[in-house]
């Protein structure tokens, strides 16, 4: 019987190496139903945007492990995206129902959500912001 285990390559010297367990460095714990999405916004490690099904996106301080705005809608949030050109951090999120929600967290949490469109299909399950344009968001879902 032949043996599963790979072997190196003729001439390699390359020697198998053990994982590292990793823990936490923090948690933020303030949504009250599974985190559906994450996104660090842009400039470094300054604010880590969240998403969840409890229907509220979060804005967290990393380095004081904080949220420092909340806000959402009704509807569970299954995807999030966060804008990846310069200028303003704006935010898409995904919900069941076919919408898509835009964000902008520089505003008050009663005004963040700045647009609400529908997707053709009745789950909206990835966002994604383009890389040169953040007028154009592409959407995937269950349809």
């Amino acid at each position: 019987k032949a043996s599963k285990r790979q072997r190196p390559a003729a001439g390699s010297s390359a020697q198998p190496v053990a994982a590292t367990p990793l823990a936490p460095s923090s948690f933020l714990s303030e949504h009250s139903q599974p985190v559906a999405g994450l996104g660090w916004g842009r400039g470094g490690a300054e604010h880590v945007y969240s998403g969840s099904w409890d229907g509220s996106v979060r804005a967290w301080d990393a380095s004081a492990e904080s949220c420092v705005q909340t806000f959402g809608s009704l509807a569970a949030v299954q995807a999030l995206a966060v804008s990846a050109v310069p200028g303003p951090t704006l935010l898409a999120t995904g919900h069941s129902g076919g919408a898509i929600r835009l964000w902008d967290p520089r505003l008050p949490a009663a005004q963040a959500e700045t647009r609400k469109l529908t997707s053709k299909g009745p789950w909206v399950s990835s966002v994604a912001f383009s890389p040169a344009d953040p007028n154009l968001i592409a959407s995937a879902g269950h349809d």
